[in-house]
């Protein structure tokens, strides 16, 4: 999570930076817009634009994308713009895109963005209230900006099924309560309330959040690994962070984790990343990444 200062601090650097491209990038003539190459400043947004077919050339650190989002896979010649908040105007100015995409939390650098070239903020998270409608949304809003509006539709098509395909394979989860998250650190757990991107394919699944038993929490959470205790019961779906969703069995925290009635019973369900708020391709990719698992013999 970015603090107030650090935005602070990133907001001054990015103004910085990107001053000494303003005028060089505002005598160069604009081009036609027809077979858009794009540069996206967001994992979600990147996500979703490469699973439209779109044609992204750039995006500030793709070596997170590949941990944290993984797929679609990203173009063996995609370019590393820099950092989201910290991006490099030299690299994004010479790569010449047509139009650069990026979320409302950049929306005060969009002046600076369209020196360079046609800006687009997209929205693909909107207020929290509804992240899977917003997501839609949000997707049919790039599409159209793409002129891919038909591959939009798709996208969204593409989550309703593997919805249809997963739910028949989770009617064990169904018996019981089910909790998602990841190891935030050796103590303690990132957890996804049903307001959360996540919870809400568990919603769709018609599975039932088990963080809804801990103190009513709805949203996403930073909880110590000794509160599961609190849900004895409950199924646990652990996602990769940093590719990796293992615990230490010989630290303390690591022996109470293999005491709690999940473990031991084999409750547990190791899986791969998916992205927090990954709009409809990480809904998708958790259907199927459950699917396989239930599948699996």
């Amino acid at each position: 999570m970015v603090t107030a200062g650090a935005d602070r601090q990133g907001r001054r650097h990015f103004l910085r930076l990107a001053a000494s491209l303003l005028l060089a990038a505002a005598a160069r003539p604009a081009r036609a817009s027809a077979g858009l190459r794009i540069v996206t400043f967001d994992w979600p947004l990147t996500a979703t634009a490469l699973s439209l077919d779109a044609d992204v050339v750039g995006l500030p650190s793709p070596e997170y994308y590949n941990l944290s989002t993984v797929e679609p896979a990203l173009p063996a010649n995609i370019v590393d713009v820099g950092l989201l908040y910290t991006p490099s105007f030299e690299i994004l100015d010479e790569l010449h895109p047509d139009l650069i995409i990026i979320p409302p939390d950049l929306a005060y650098a969009a002046p600076m963005f369209s020196r360079i070239a046609e800006t687009a903020i997209i929205d693909l998270s909107g207020s929290g209230d509804d992240p899977l409608g917003a997501a839609r949304a949000g997707t049919s809003a790039l599409a159209d900006r793409l002129h891919l509006t038909g591959a939009g539709a798709a996208l969204s098509a593409r989550y309703d099924a593997a919805l249809a395909a997963a739910h028949p394979a989770l009617s064990a989860l169904r018996q019981g309560t089910v909790l998602i998250g990841s190891f935030a650190d050796d103590r303690h757990l990132t957890v996804y309330g049903q307001d959360t991107l996540l919870g809400r394919v568990l919603a769709d699944l018609g599975l039932a959040n088990a963080l809804a038993g801990m103190d009513g929490a709805n949203g996403r959470s930073i909880i110590g690994v000794e509160r599961l205790a609190r849900v004895p019961d409950a199924a646990i779906l652990l996602l990769a962070n940093g590719g990796n969703n293992a615990v230490p069995e010989n630290s303390a925290v690591g022996i109470f984790w293999q005491a709690l009635p999940a473990v031991r019973e084999k409750r547990v369900t190791a899986l791969p990343a998916v992205l927090e708020d990954g709009a409809l391709p990480a809904a998708i990719r958790l259907c199927h990444l459950l699917t396989a698992e239930a599948s699996a013999p």
